[in-house]
């Protein structure tokens, strides 16, 4: 007789990790108090130096459903988040960041919405941030933006840098997120894939605060860096004078309009707000700096004067 496959759960939670020893037990633990139990956490490591290993192999030891892998080198954030989703086999599919924390209901209350409604690409609920040690500092606002039957209204609020991209959070149906390029490696890399997501049907916001978003200064959005920079975090293969980041991240939201399911006058409008959004938060400037090899080291010096 062959050998017997597992059955695949219905949900896949996929947690990429770079040394998370200061919260990435709270983050496992809050995933293991689902009260919805039909789930896999694949743990995907990206090398991490500190005590991250053990933590994570402590906890997979003790429950079947927990699949710890680690990389042989740090892939960068990009490479690690799309690595996760590429493992998973559930119908849906969450990502959990390793220093976040989410309420006990949060699988099920999510999986209600979208088990209810077909047409709905994700179910999130609502954000509040907390510090360190746990405490709530701020609730986010809600974004009934993003349930908006009309594409346009979605994809451009997905790409305002006024509004954190906690949607991204959400329970998402895996067969769509397979049809998308999944985390690119730019800039604003989470911005264009949730737009992208977006281009593929409504969100729905569960409208209770029941995902804990984690501000440190260790988050990696302070570690990544800015511009050029950031490349160092989000896909160290991305590094280098030639890497042209910022066109990478508009080629990348314009194949996602390409390959989206929205019909060709939806996607005109899709490809005028992303010649719109080149003007906003200097992205002119961005696209200039990365052709503008020779004057880098100049541009550099009078920013940092």
């Amino acid at each position: 007789m062959g050998k017997s496959v597992a059955r695949a759960p219905r949900v896949s939670v996929g947690m990429p990790v770079y040394n998370g020893s200061n919260f990435v037990a709270e983050a496992i633990e809050s995933v293991l108090a689902q009260t919805f139990d039909d789930f896999e956490l694949i743990i995907s490591d990206n090398a991490s130096t500190d005590q991250t290993p053990e933590i994570c192999l402590s906890y997979a030891a003790d429950d079947k459903r927990i699949r710890y892998l680690r990389n042989r080198k740090n892939l960068g954030g990009g490479p690690n988040y799309r690595r996760v989703f590429e493992l998973s086999r559930g119908e849906f599919f969450k990502i959990a960041n390793h220093d976040d924390v989410s309420h006990p209901e949060f699988l099920e209350r999510c999986l209600a919405v979208l088990d209810g409604n077909p047409a709905i690409v994700s179910a999130y609920p609502l954000t509040a941030d907390i510090d360190s040690s746990g405490q709530v500092i701020r609730k986010l606002p809600p974004a009934p933006q993003f349930e908006s039957s009309d594409p346009a209204v979605r994809i451009w609020e997905a790409l305002q840098f006024e509004r954190e991209p906690m949607a991204l959070f959400g329970v998402m149906r895996s067969n769509i997120l397979a049809k998308t390029g999944l985390m690119p490696s730019s800039p604003s890399a989470d911005r264009v894939w949730l737009a992208e997501l977006l281009m593929w049907g409504p969100f729905a916001e569960v409208p209770e605060y029941m995902y804990l978003h984690r501000e440190h200064p260790l988050r990696s959005t302070y570690a990544a860096g800015r511009g050029h920079a950031s490349m160092a975090w989000w896909d160290p293969e991305m590094m280098g004078t030639f890497r042209l980041p910022y066109w990478r991240m508009f080629g990348h939201l314009a194949r996602a309009i390409n390959r989206s399911p929205l019909n060709r006058r939806d996607k005109g409008r899709a490809y005028a707000l992303m010649l719109k959004w080149v003007g906003t938060n200097k992205h002119h400037l961005k696209l200039f700096y990365d052709l503008a090899i020779p004057l880098r080291p100049i541009i550099d010096r009078l920013y940092s004067d």
